[in-house]
């Protein structure tokens, strides 16, 4: 895979390279966010690539139990991103996600960050996910998996974005466990 084949909408074969974040802050989570990766990589037309280190960090606002552990997966697909954000609802309920306004709590959440080089903003889905800059637990196991990745739109490497942020929020690495 070439450091630029994100930045391009699809390659030659109709397939796009997807970056998804992973998270959960109930239950197991080292092996909600494994086990939620695996299923993904279990639908026809997903292939899963690379999957970073489990990342902890804690959350951003209120109405949380727990700290997060995190990851980053880099994906291919042939689906369309409709179907493949369906996809990822699928896995969050297939792992226990109950959406509620009453908790922001979760068993695992699954977050698009980027779907090959397209931008959407539609009602369910806006790609870039617009506040993935903003994240220490997207941007570090990101940084891990595709360290030479520009983002968009103004093209910023993934080390610009993380030292922009600073060390305003805490994330930290707990393991290395490289399982796809």
């Amino acid at each position: 895979m070439s450091q630029s084949s994100l930045n391009e909408k699809r390659n030659r074969s109709g397939l796009a390279d997807v970056i998804v974040s992973l998270g959960s802050n109930l239950g197991d989570r080292e092996w909600n966010v494994i086990r939620g990766n695996r299923c993904l990589g279990g639908y026809d037309g997903i292939e899963p690539l690379l999957f970073s280190s489990l990342y902890e960090s804690k959350p951003e606002g209120e109405g949380f139990s727990g700290d997060f552990v995190n990851a980053v997966s880099l994906v291919r697909t042939a689906h369309p991103p409709g179907r493949f954000l369906d996809i990822c609802q699928e896995v969050e309920i297939r792992s226990g996600r109950v959406r509620s306004s009453v908790t922001r709590d979760r068993t695992l959440d699954i977050d698009i960050i980027l779907f090959g080089g397209l931008e959407i903003d539609s009602d369910r889905l806006r790609v870039p996910h617009p506040l993935f800059k903003k994240r220490t637990f997207v941007l570090r196991p990101l940084l891990e998996i595709v360290p030479g990745l520009h983002l968009p739109p103004f093209m910023t490497s993934v080390a610009e974005a993380l030292e922009a942020l600073g060390d305003s929020i805490e994330t930290r690495k707990i393991s290395s466990r490289a399982i796809i």
